[in-house]
């Protein structure tokens, strides 16, 4: 497992002095309502940089020469785990579009109310991913694309290592996606152009299953994190 690029940032935030609680003059004893006298949480900032590694568009490595013009990744039940955050709504988002095109710049989800501790994982339902390009076959180059919504459960889990935000600070996580990885499960010289003269593969075809689980390497995840055929 790859090392996921971290960067802290100082503090942020700042502790106002506890107001006098309601009902009582300034300066009175206001008994001992132990609620009047807590301290607020001390939340901080936890965001992700989906960073296409090598960029989009480009070449990428492996053979046929491939490139990479746009990719899209649709994510679903996105949830940030640590050892004092569970995945609620503060560290998690219903729904997440990764989309990397020459119009886009890297993708970022940011939880402002994160709570401090150590972040072990992050975890995501994959619901549908379009990859377009190219790769050359017999000397020619042909357009290519794969497109899928897998149709039984398809997780990311990934692995953030001991991932540490400190109170009222600010903490930057990188995570590569890696389309290398996904274009190289395929011999695209056997793959049979369609109508159209592209290269295309979907759910329907033989091999997806390897596809699906390159998609989850190309995030830094195991391959066997993919739940089975449909």
């Amino acid at each position: 497992m790859r090392a996921l690029g971290i960067i802290a940032f100082g503090a942020l935030g700042w502790l106002g002095c506890t107001l006098p609680a309601p009902g009582f003059p300034e300066g009175a004893d206001a008994g001992s309502d132990e609620a009047g006298d807590a301290s607020p949480e001390v939340t901080g900032e936890l965001a992700f940089d989906f960073k296409a590694k090598p960029g989009i568009p480009g070449a990428v490595s492996g053979d046929f020469q491939p490139t990479v013009l746009a990719a899209r990744v649709d994510l679903s039940d996105v949830r940030a785990i640590g050892d004092s955050a569970p995945g609620d709504e503060r560290t998690s988002v219903d729904e997440l579009l990764l989309l990397w095109d020459i119009r886009v710049k890297p993708m970022r989800v940011s939880f402002p109310d994160a709570p401090p501790g150590i972040y072990s994982r992050l975890l995501a339902r994959v619901d549908g991913y379009d990859i377009t390009g190219t790769v050359v076959v017999g000397g020619a180059t042909v357009e290519l694309e794969i497109v899928d919504a897998p149709g039984s459960p398809m997780t990311l889990s990934i692995d953030l290592g001991q991932a540490r935000l400190d109170d009222g600070s600010s903490l930057r996580i990188e995570v590569p996606f890696e389309a290398d990885k996904i274009l190289a499960a395929i011999d695209w010289d056997a793959i049979v152009p369609d109508a159209d003269g592209v290269l295309r593969i979907d759910g329907q075809d033989d091999g997806i299953d390897e596809v699906r689980r390159r998609i989850n390497e190309a995030f830094g995840a195991p391959g066997e994190d993919y739940g089975g055929e449909d």
